[in-house]
């Protein structure tokens, strides 16, 4: 019996195809053969695909196109409303970023620059980071906006890290304040 079992599976093997590992070069045919088939099925998958949707959308009702219709143009508004607010944004903090340093406080830059967004992108969709120095450059030329350049700057303390100089004590800070506790 279990011979007869045997000979069923062996005979039941697909006609070319052979149950036994490739040996030699026999392996590149057998390769060459497995992605012409695997290229064929894939192309009759996507035949049936386009098939089938072409049957859905055939025997949709006309109620059921147009919530589907409204459905995408939905979500096509929101993709844009959100690109838009992300698009804003990064254009925001690159106004701050270029305007650090040429402008007296960099976050009123990008409130006081009236950039058109599309014109501050690329079409690649990168900012085009030279057209917005030279917009900050134009609007900090004008003699109206002289007043929001930034100025020299100034430190708040020493840059001896209060150590001290040896500028008008002639010694570290730490004596001159000793002395001057002493003399109180």
């Amino acid at each position: 019996m279990a011979e007869q079992e045997t000979t069923t599976i062996e005979e039941t093997t697909t006609e070319g195809t052979s149950t036994e590992e490739p040996t030699g070069e026999d392996w590149k045919g057998h390769a060459r053969r497995h992605e012409r088939e695997a290229k064929k099925a894939r192309k009759e998958a996507d035949g049936l695909r386009t098939r089938l949707a072409e049957h859905d959308d055939a025997s949709k009702t006309e109620t059921e196109r147009a919530i589907e219709q409204a459905r995408k143009e939905a979500a096509d508004a929101a993709r844009a409303e959100v690109s838009e607010s992300y698009r804003a944004q990064i254009l925001s903090a690159e106004i701050r970023a270029q305007a650090a340093g040429k402008f007296a406080n960099p976050r009123l830059a990008a409130r006081l620059l009236d950039l058109d967004v599309d014109a501050a992108f690329s079409d690649d969709g990168e900012v085009n980071s030279q057209h917005i120095a030279r917009q900050i450059d134009e609007f900090l030329e004008a003699d109206e906006n002289a007043g929001l350049r930034a100025g020299p700057t100034r430190t708040t303390g020493s840059a001896d890290a209060g150590r001290g100089s040896a500028g008008a004590t002639g010694g570290d800070m730490n004596d001159f304040i000793r002395t001057a506790l002493q003399r109180t």
